[in-house]
C-alpha cells in the first residue's frame, strides 16, 4: 500500500513538475498551463473522494445488504466490536477462490 501511494505521489510530482517546465519554457502560453494545473488538481480531488468506488467496481465487488447475508454480517460485525471500529459495509465478489481485502480512507 505504501509503495503504491509513493508511485502514485511520484507521478503527480512528475506531473506537475513537467507543467512548471513548460511554464517558465513558453511563459506565453500561461492560460493553458494554468488551465491544465486546475484539472490536474481536479483529478487528484476527484481521485481521492471516489478511490473505494473504483476499487470496488475494477473487482466487480457489489455492496451486500444484511438481508441477503446476515451470517456475514455477524461475523464482520463481532470482529469490528473487538477491534472497537464501527462495522463496515461488505462487498461481495463471485469467485471461484477465497479473497479478502479491505477498501477506505476513512471510518465512515
Amino acid at each position: 500500500m505504501l509503495v503504491a501511494a509513493v508511485l502514485l505521489l511520484a507521478g503527480y510530482a512528475g506531473i506537475a513538475l513537467a507543467v512548471i517546465v513548460a511554464f517558465r519554457s513558453v511563459p506565453s502560453w500561461w492560460p493553458y498551463w494554468t488551465a491544465v494545473t486546475v484539472l490536474l488538481g481536479a483529478s487528484v480531488v476527484a481521485h481521492y473522494h471516489s478511490a473505494e468506488r473504483l476499487l470496488l467496481r475494477s473487482v466487480g465487488a457489489k455492496i451486500v445488504p444484511r438481508e441477503r447475508e446476515p451470517e456475514i454480517h455477524d461475523l464482520v460485525g463481532r470482529l469490528a466490536v473487538l477491534a472497537e471500529l464501527r462495522a463496515p459495509r461488505l462487498g461481495l465478489v463471485e469467485a471461484q477462490v477465497a479473497n479478502a481485502f479491505a477498501v477506505g480512507l476513512t471510518e465512515r
